[in-house]
């Protein structure tokens, strides 16, 4: 992914996208392919060193983003609000593919899969 290897600075991962990425290939049948994935998630995690925590700096700016959510007729899901925080909370950019999902949330949102980098 160009976006990925045109970063200089470091990367983080919020603590609510580690069990999201580990939810979703235990929920998988067992066998090759989710042995892969699992494994590649764990490759992933020992690059990515830096975990962001959802303290309480997020909890507040989850409060105010369900807020907006909800006067905006917008879906947000707890996960989703949670991981937004703590990017806030942080002045950390948020990658995703579902730009959709943030983008009236007062969080920086970059799609990988489709920015130069």
């Amino acid at each position: 992914m160009a976006w990925l290897n045109g970063q200089t600075e470091g990367f983080a991962i919020t603590a609510i996208t580690i069990g999201e990425l580990l939810t979703g290939v235990r929920l998988l049948p067992k066998g090759k392919r989710r042995d892969g994935l699992e494994q590649a998630i764990e490759d992933v995690l020992l690059q990515w060193a830096i975990r962001f925590p959802y303290d309480e700096a997020a909890a507040r700016l989850y409060a105010l983003m369900r807020e907006t959510a909800r006067k905006q007729g917008r879906g947000l899901s707890v996960e989703d609000g949670m991981i937004a925080a703590i990017c806030a909370a942080h002045g950390a950019q948020l990658a995703t593919r579902n730009v959709a999902d943030f983008d009236f949330l007062s969080v920086a949102v970059v799609n990988p899969w489709e920015h130069a980098a």
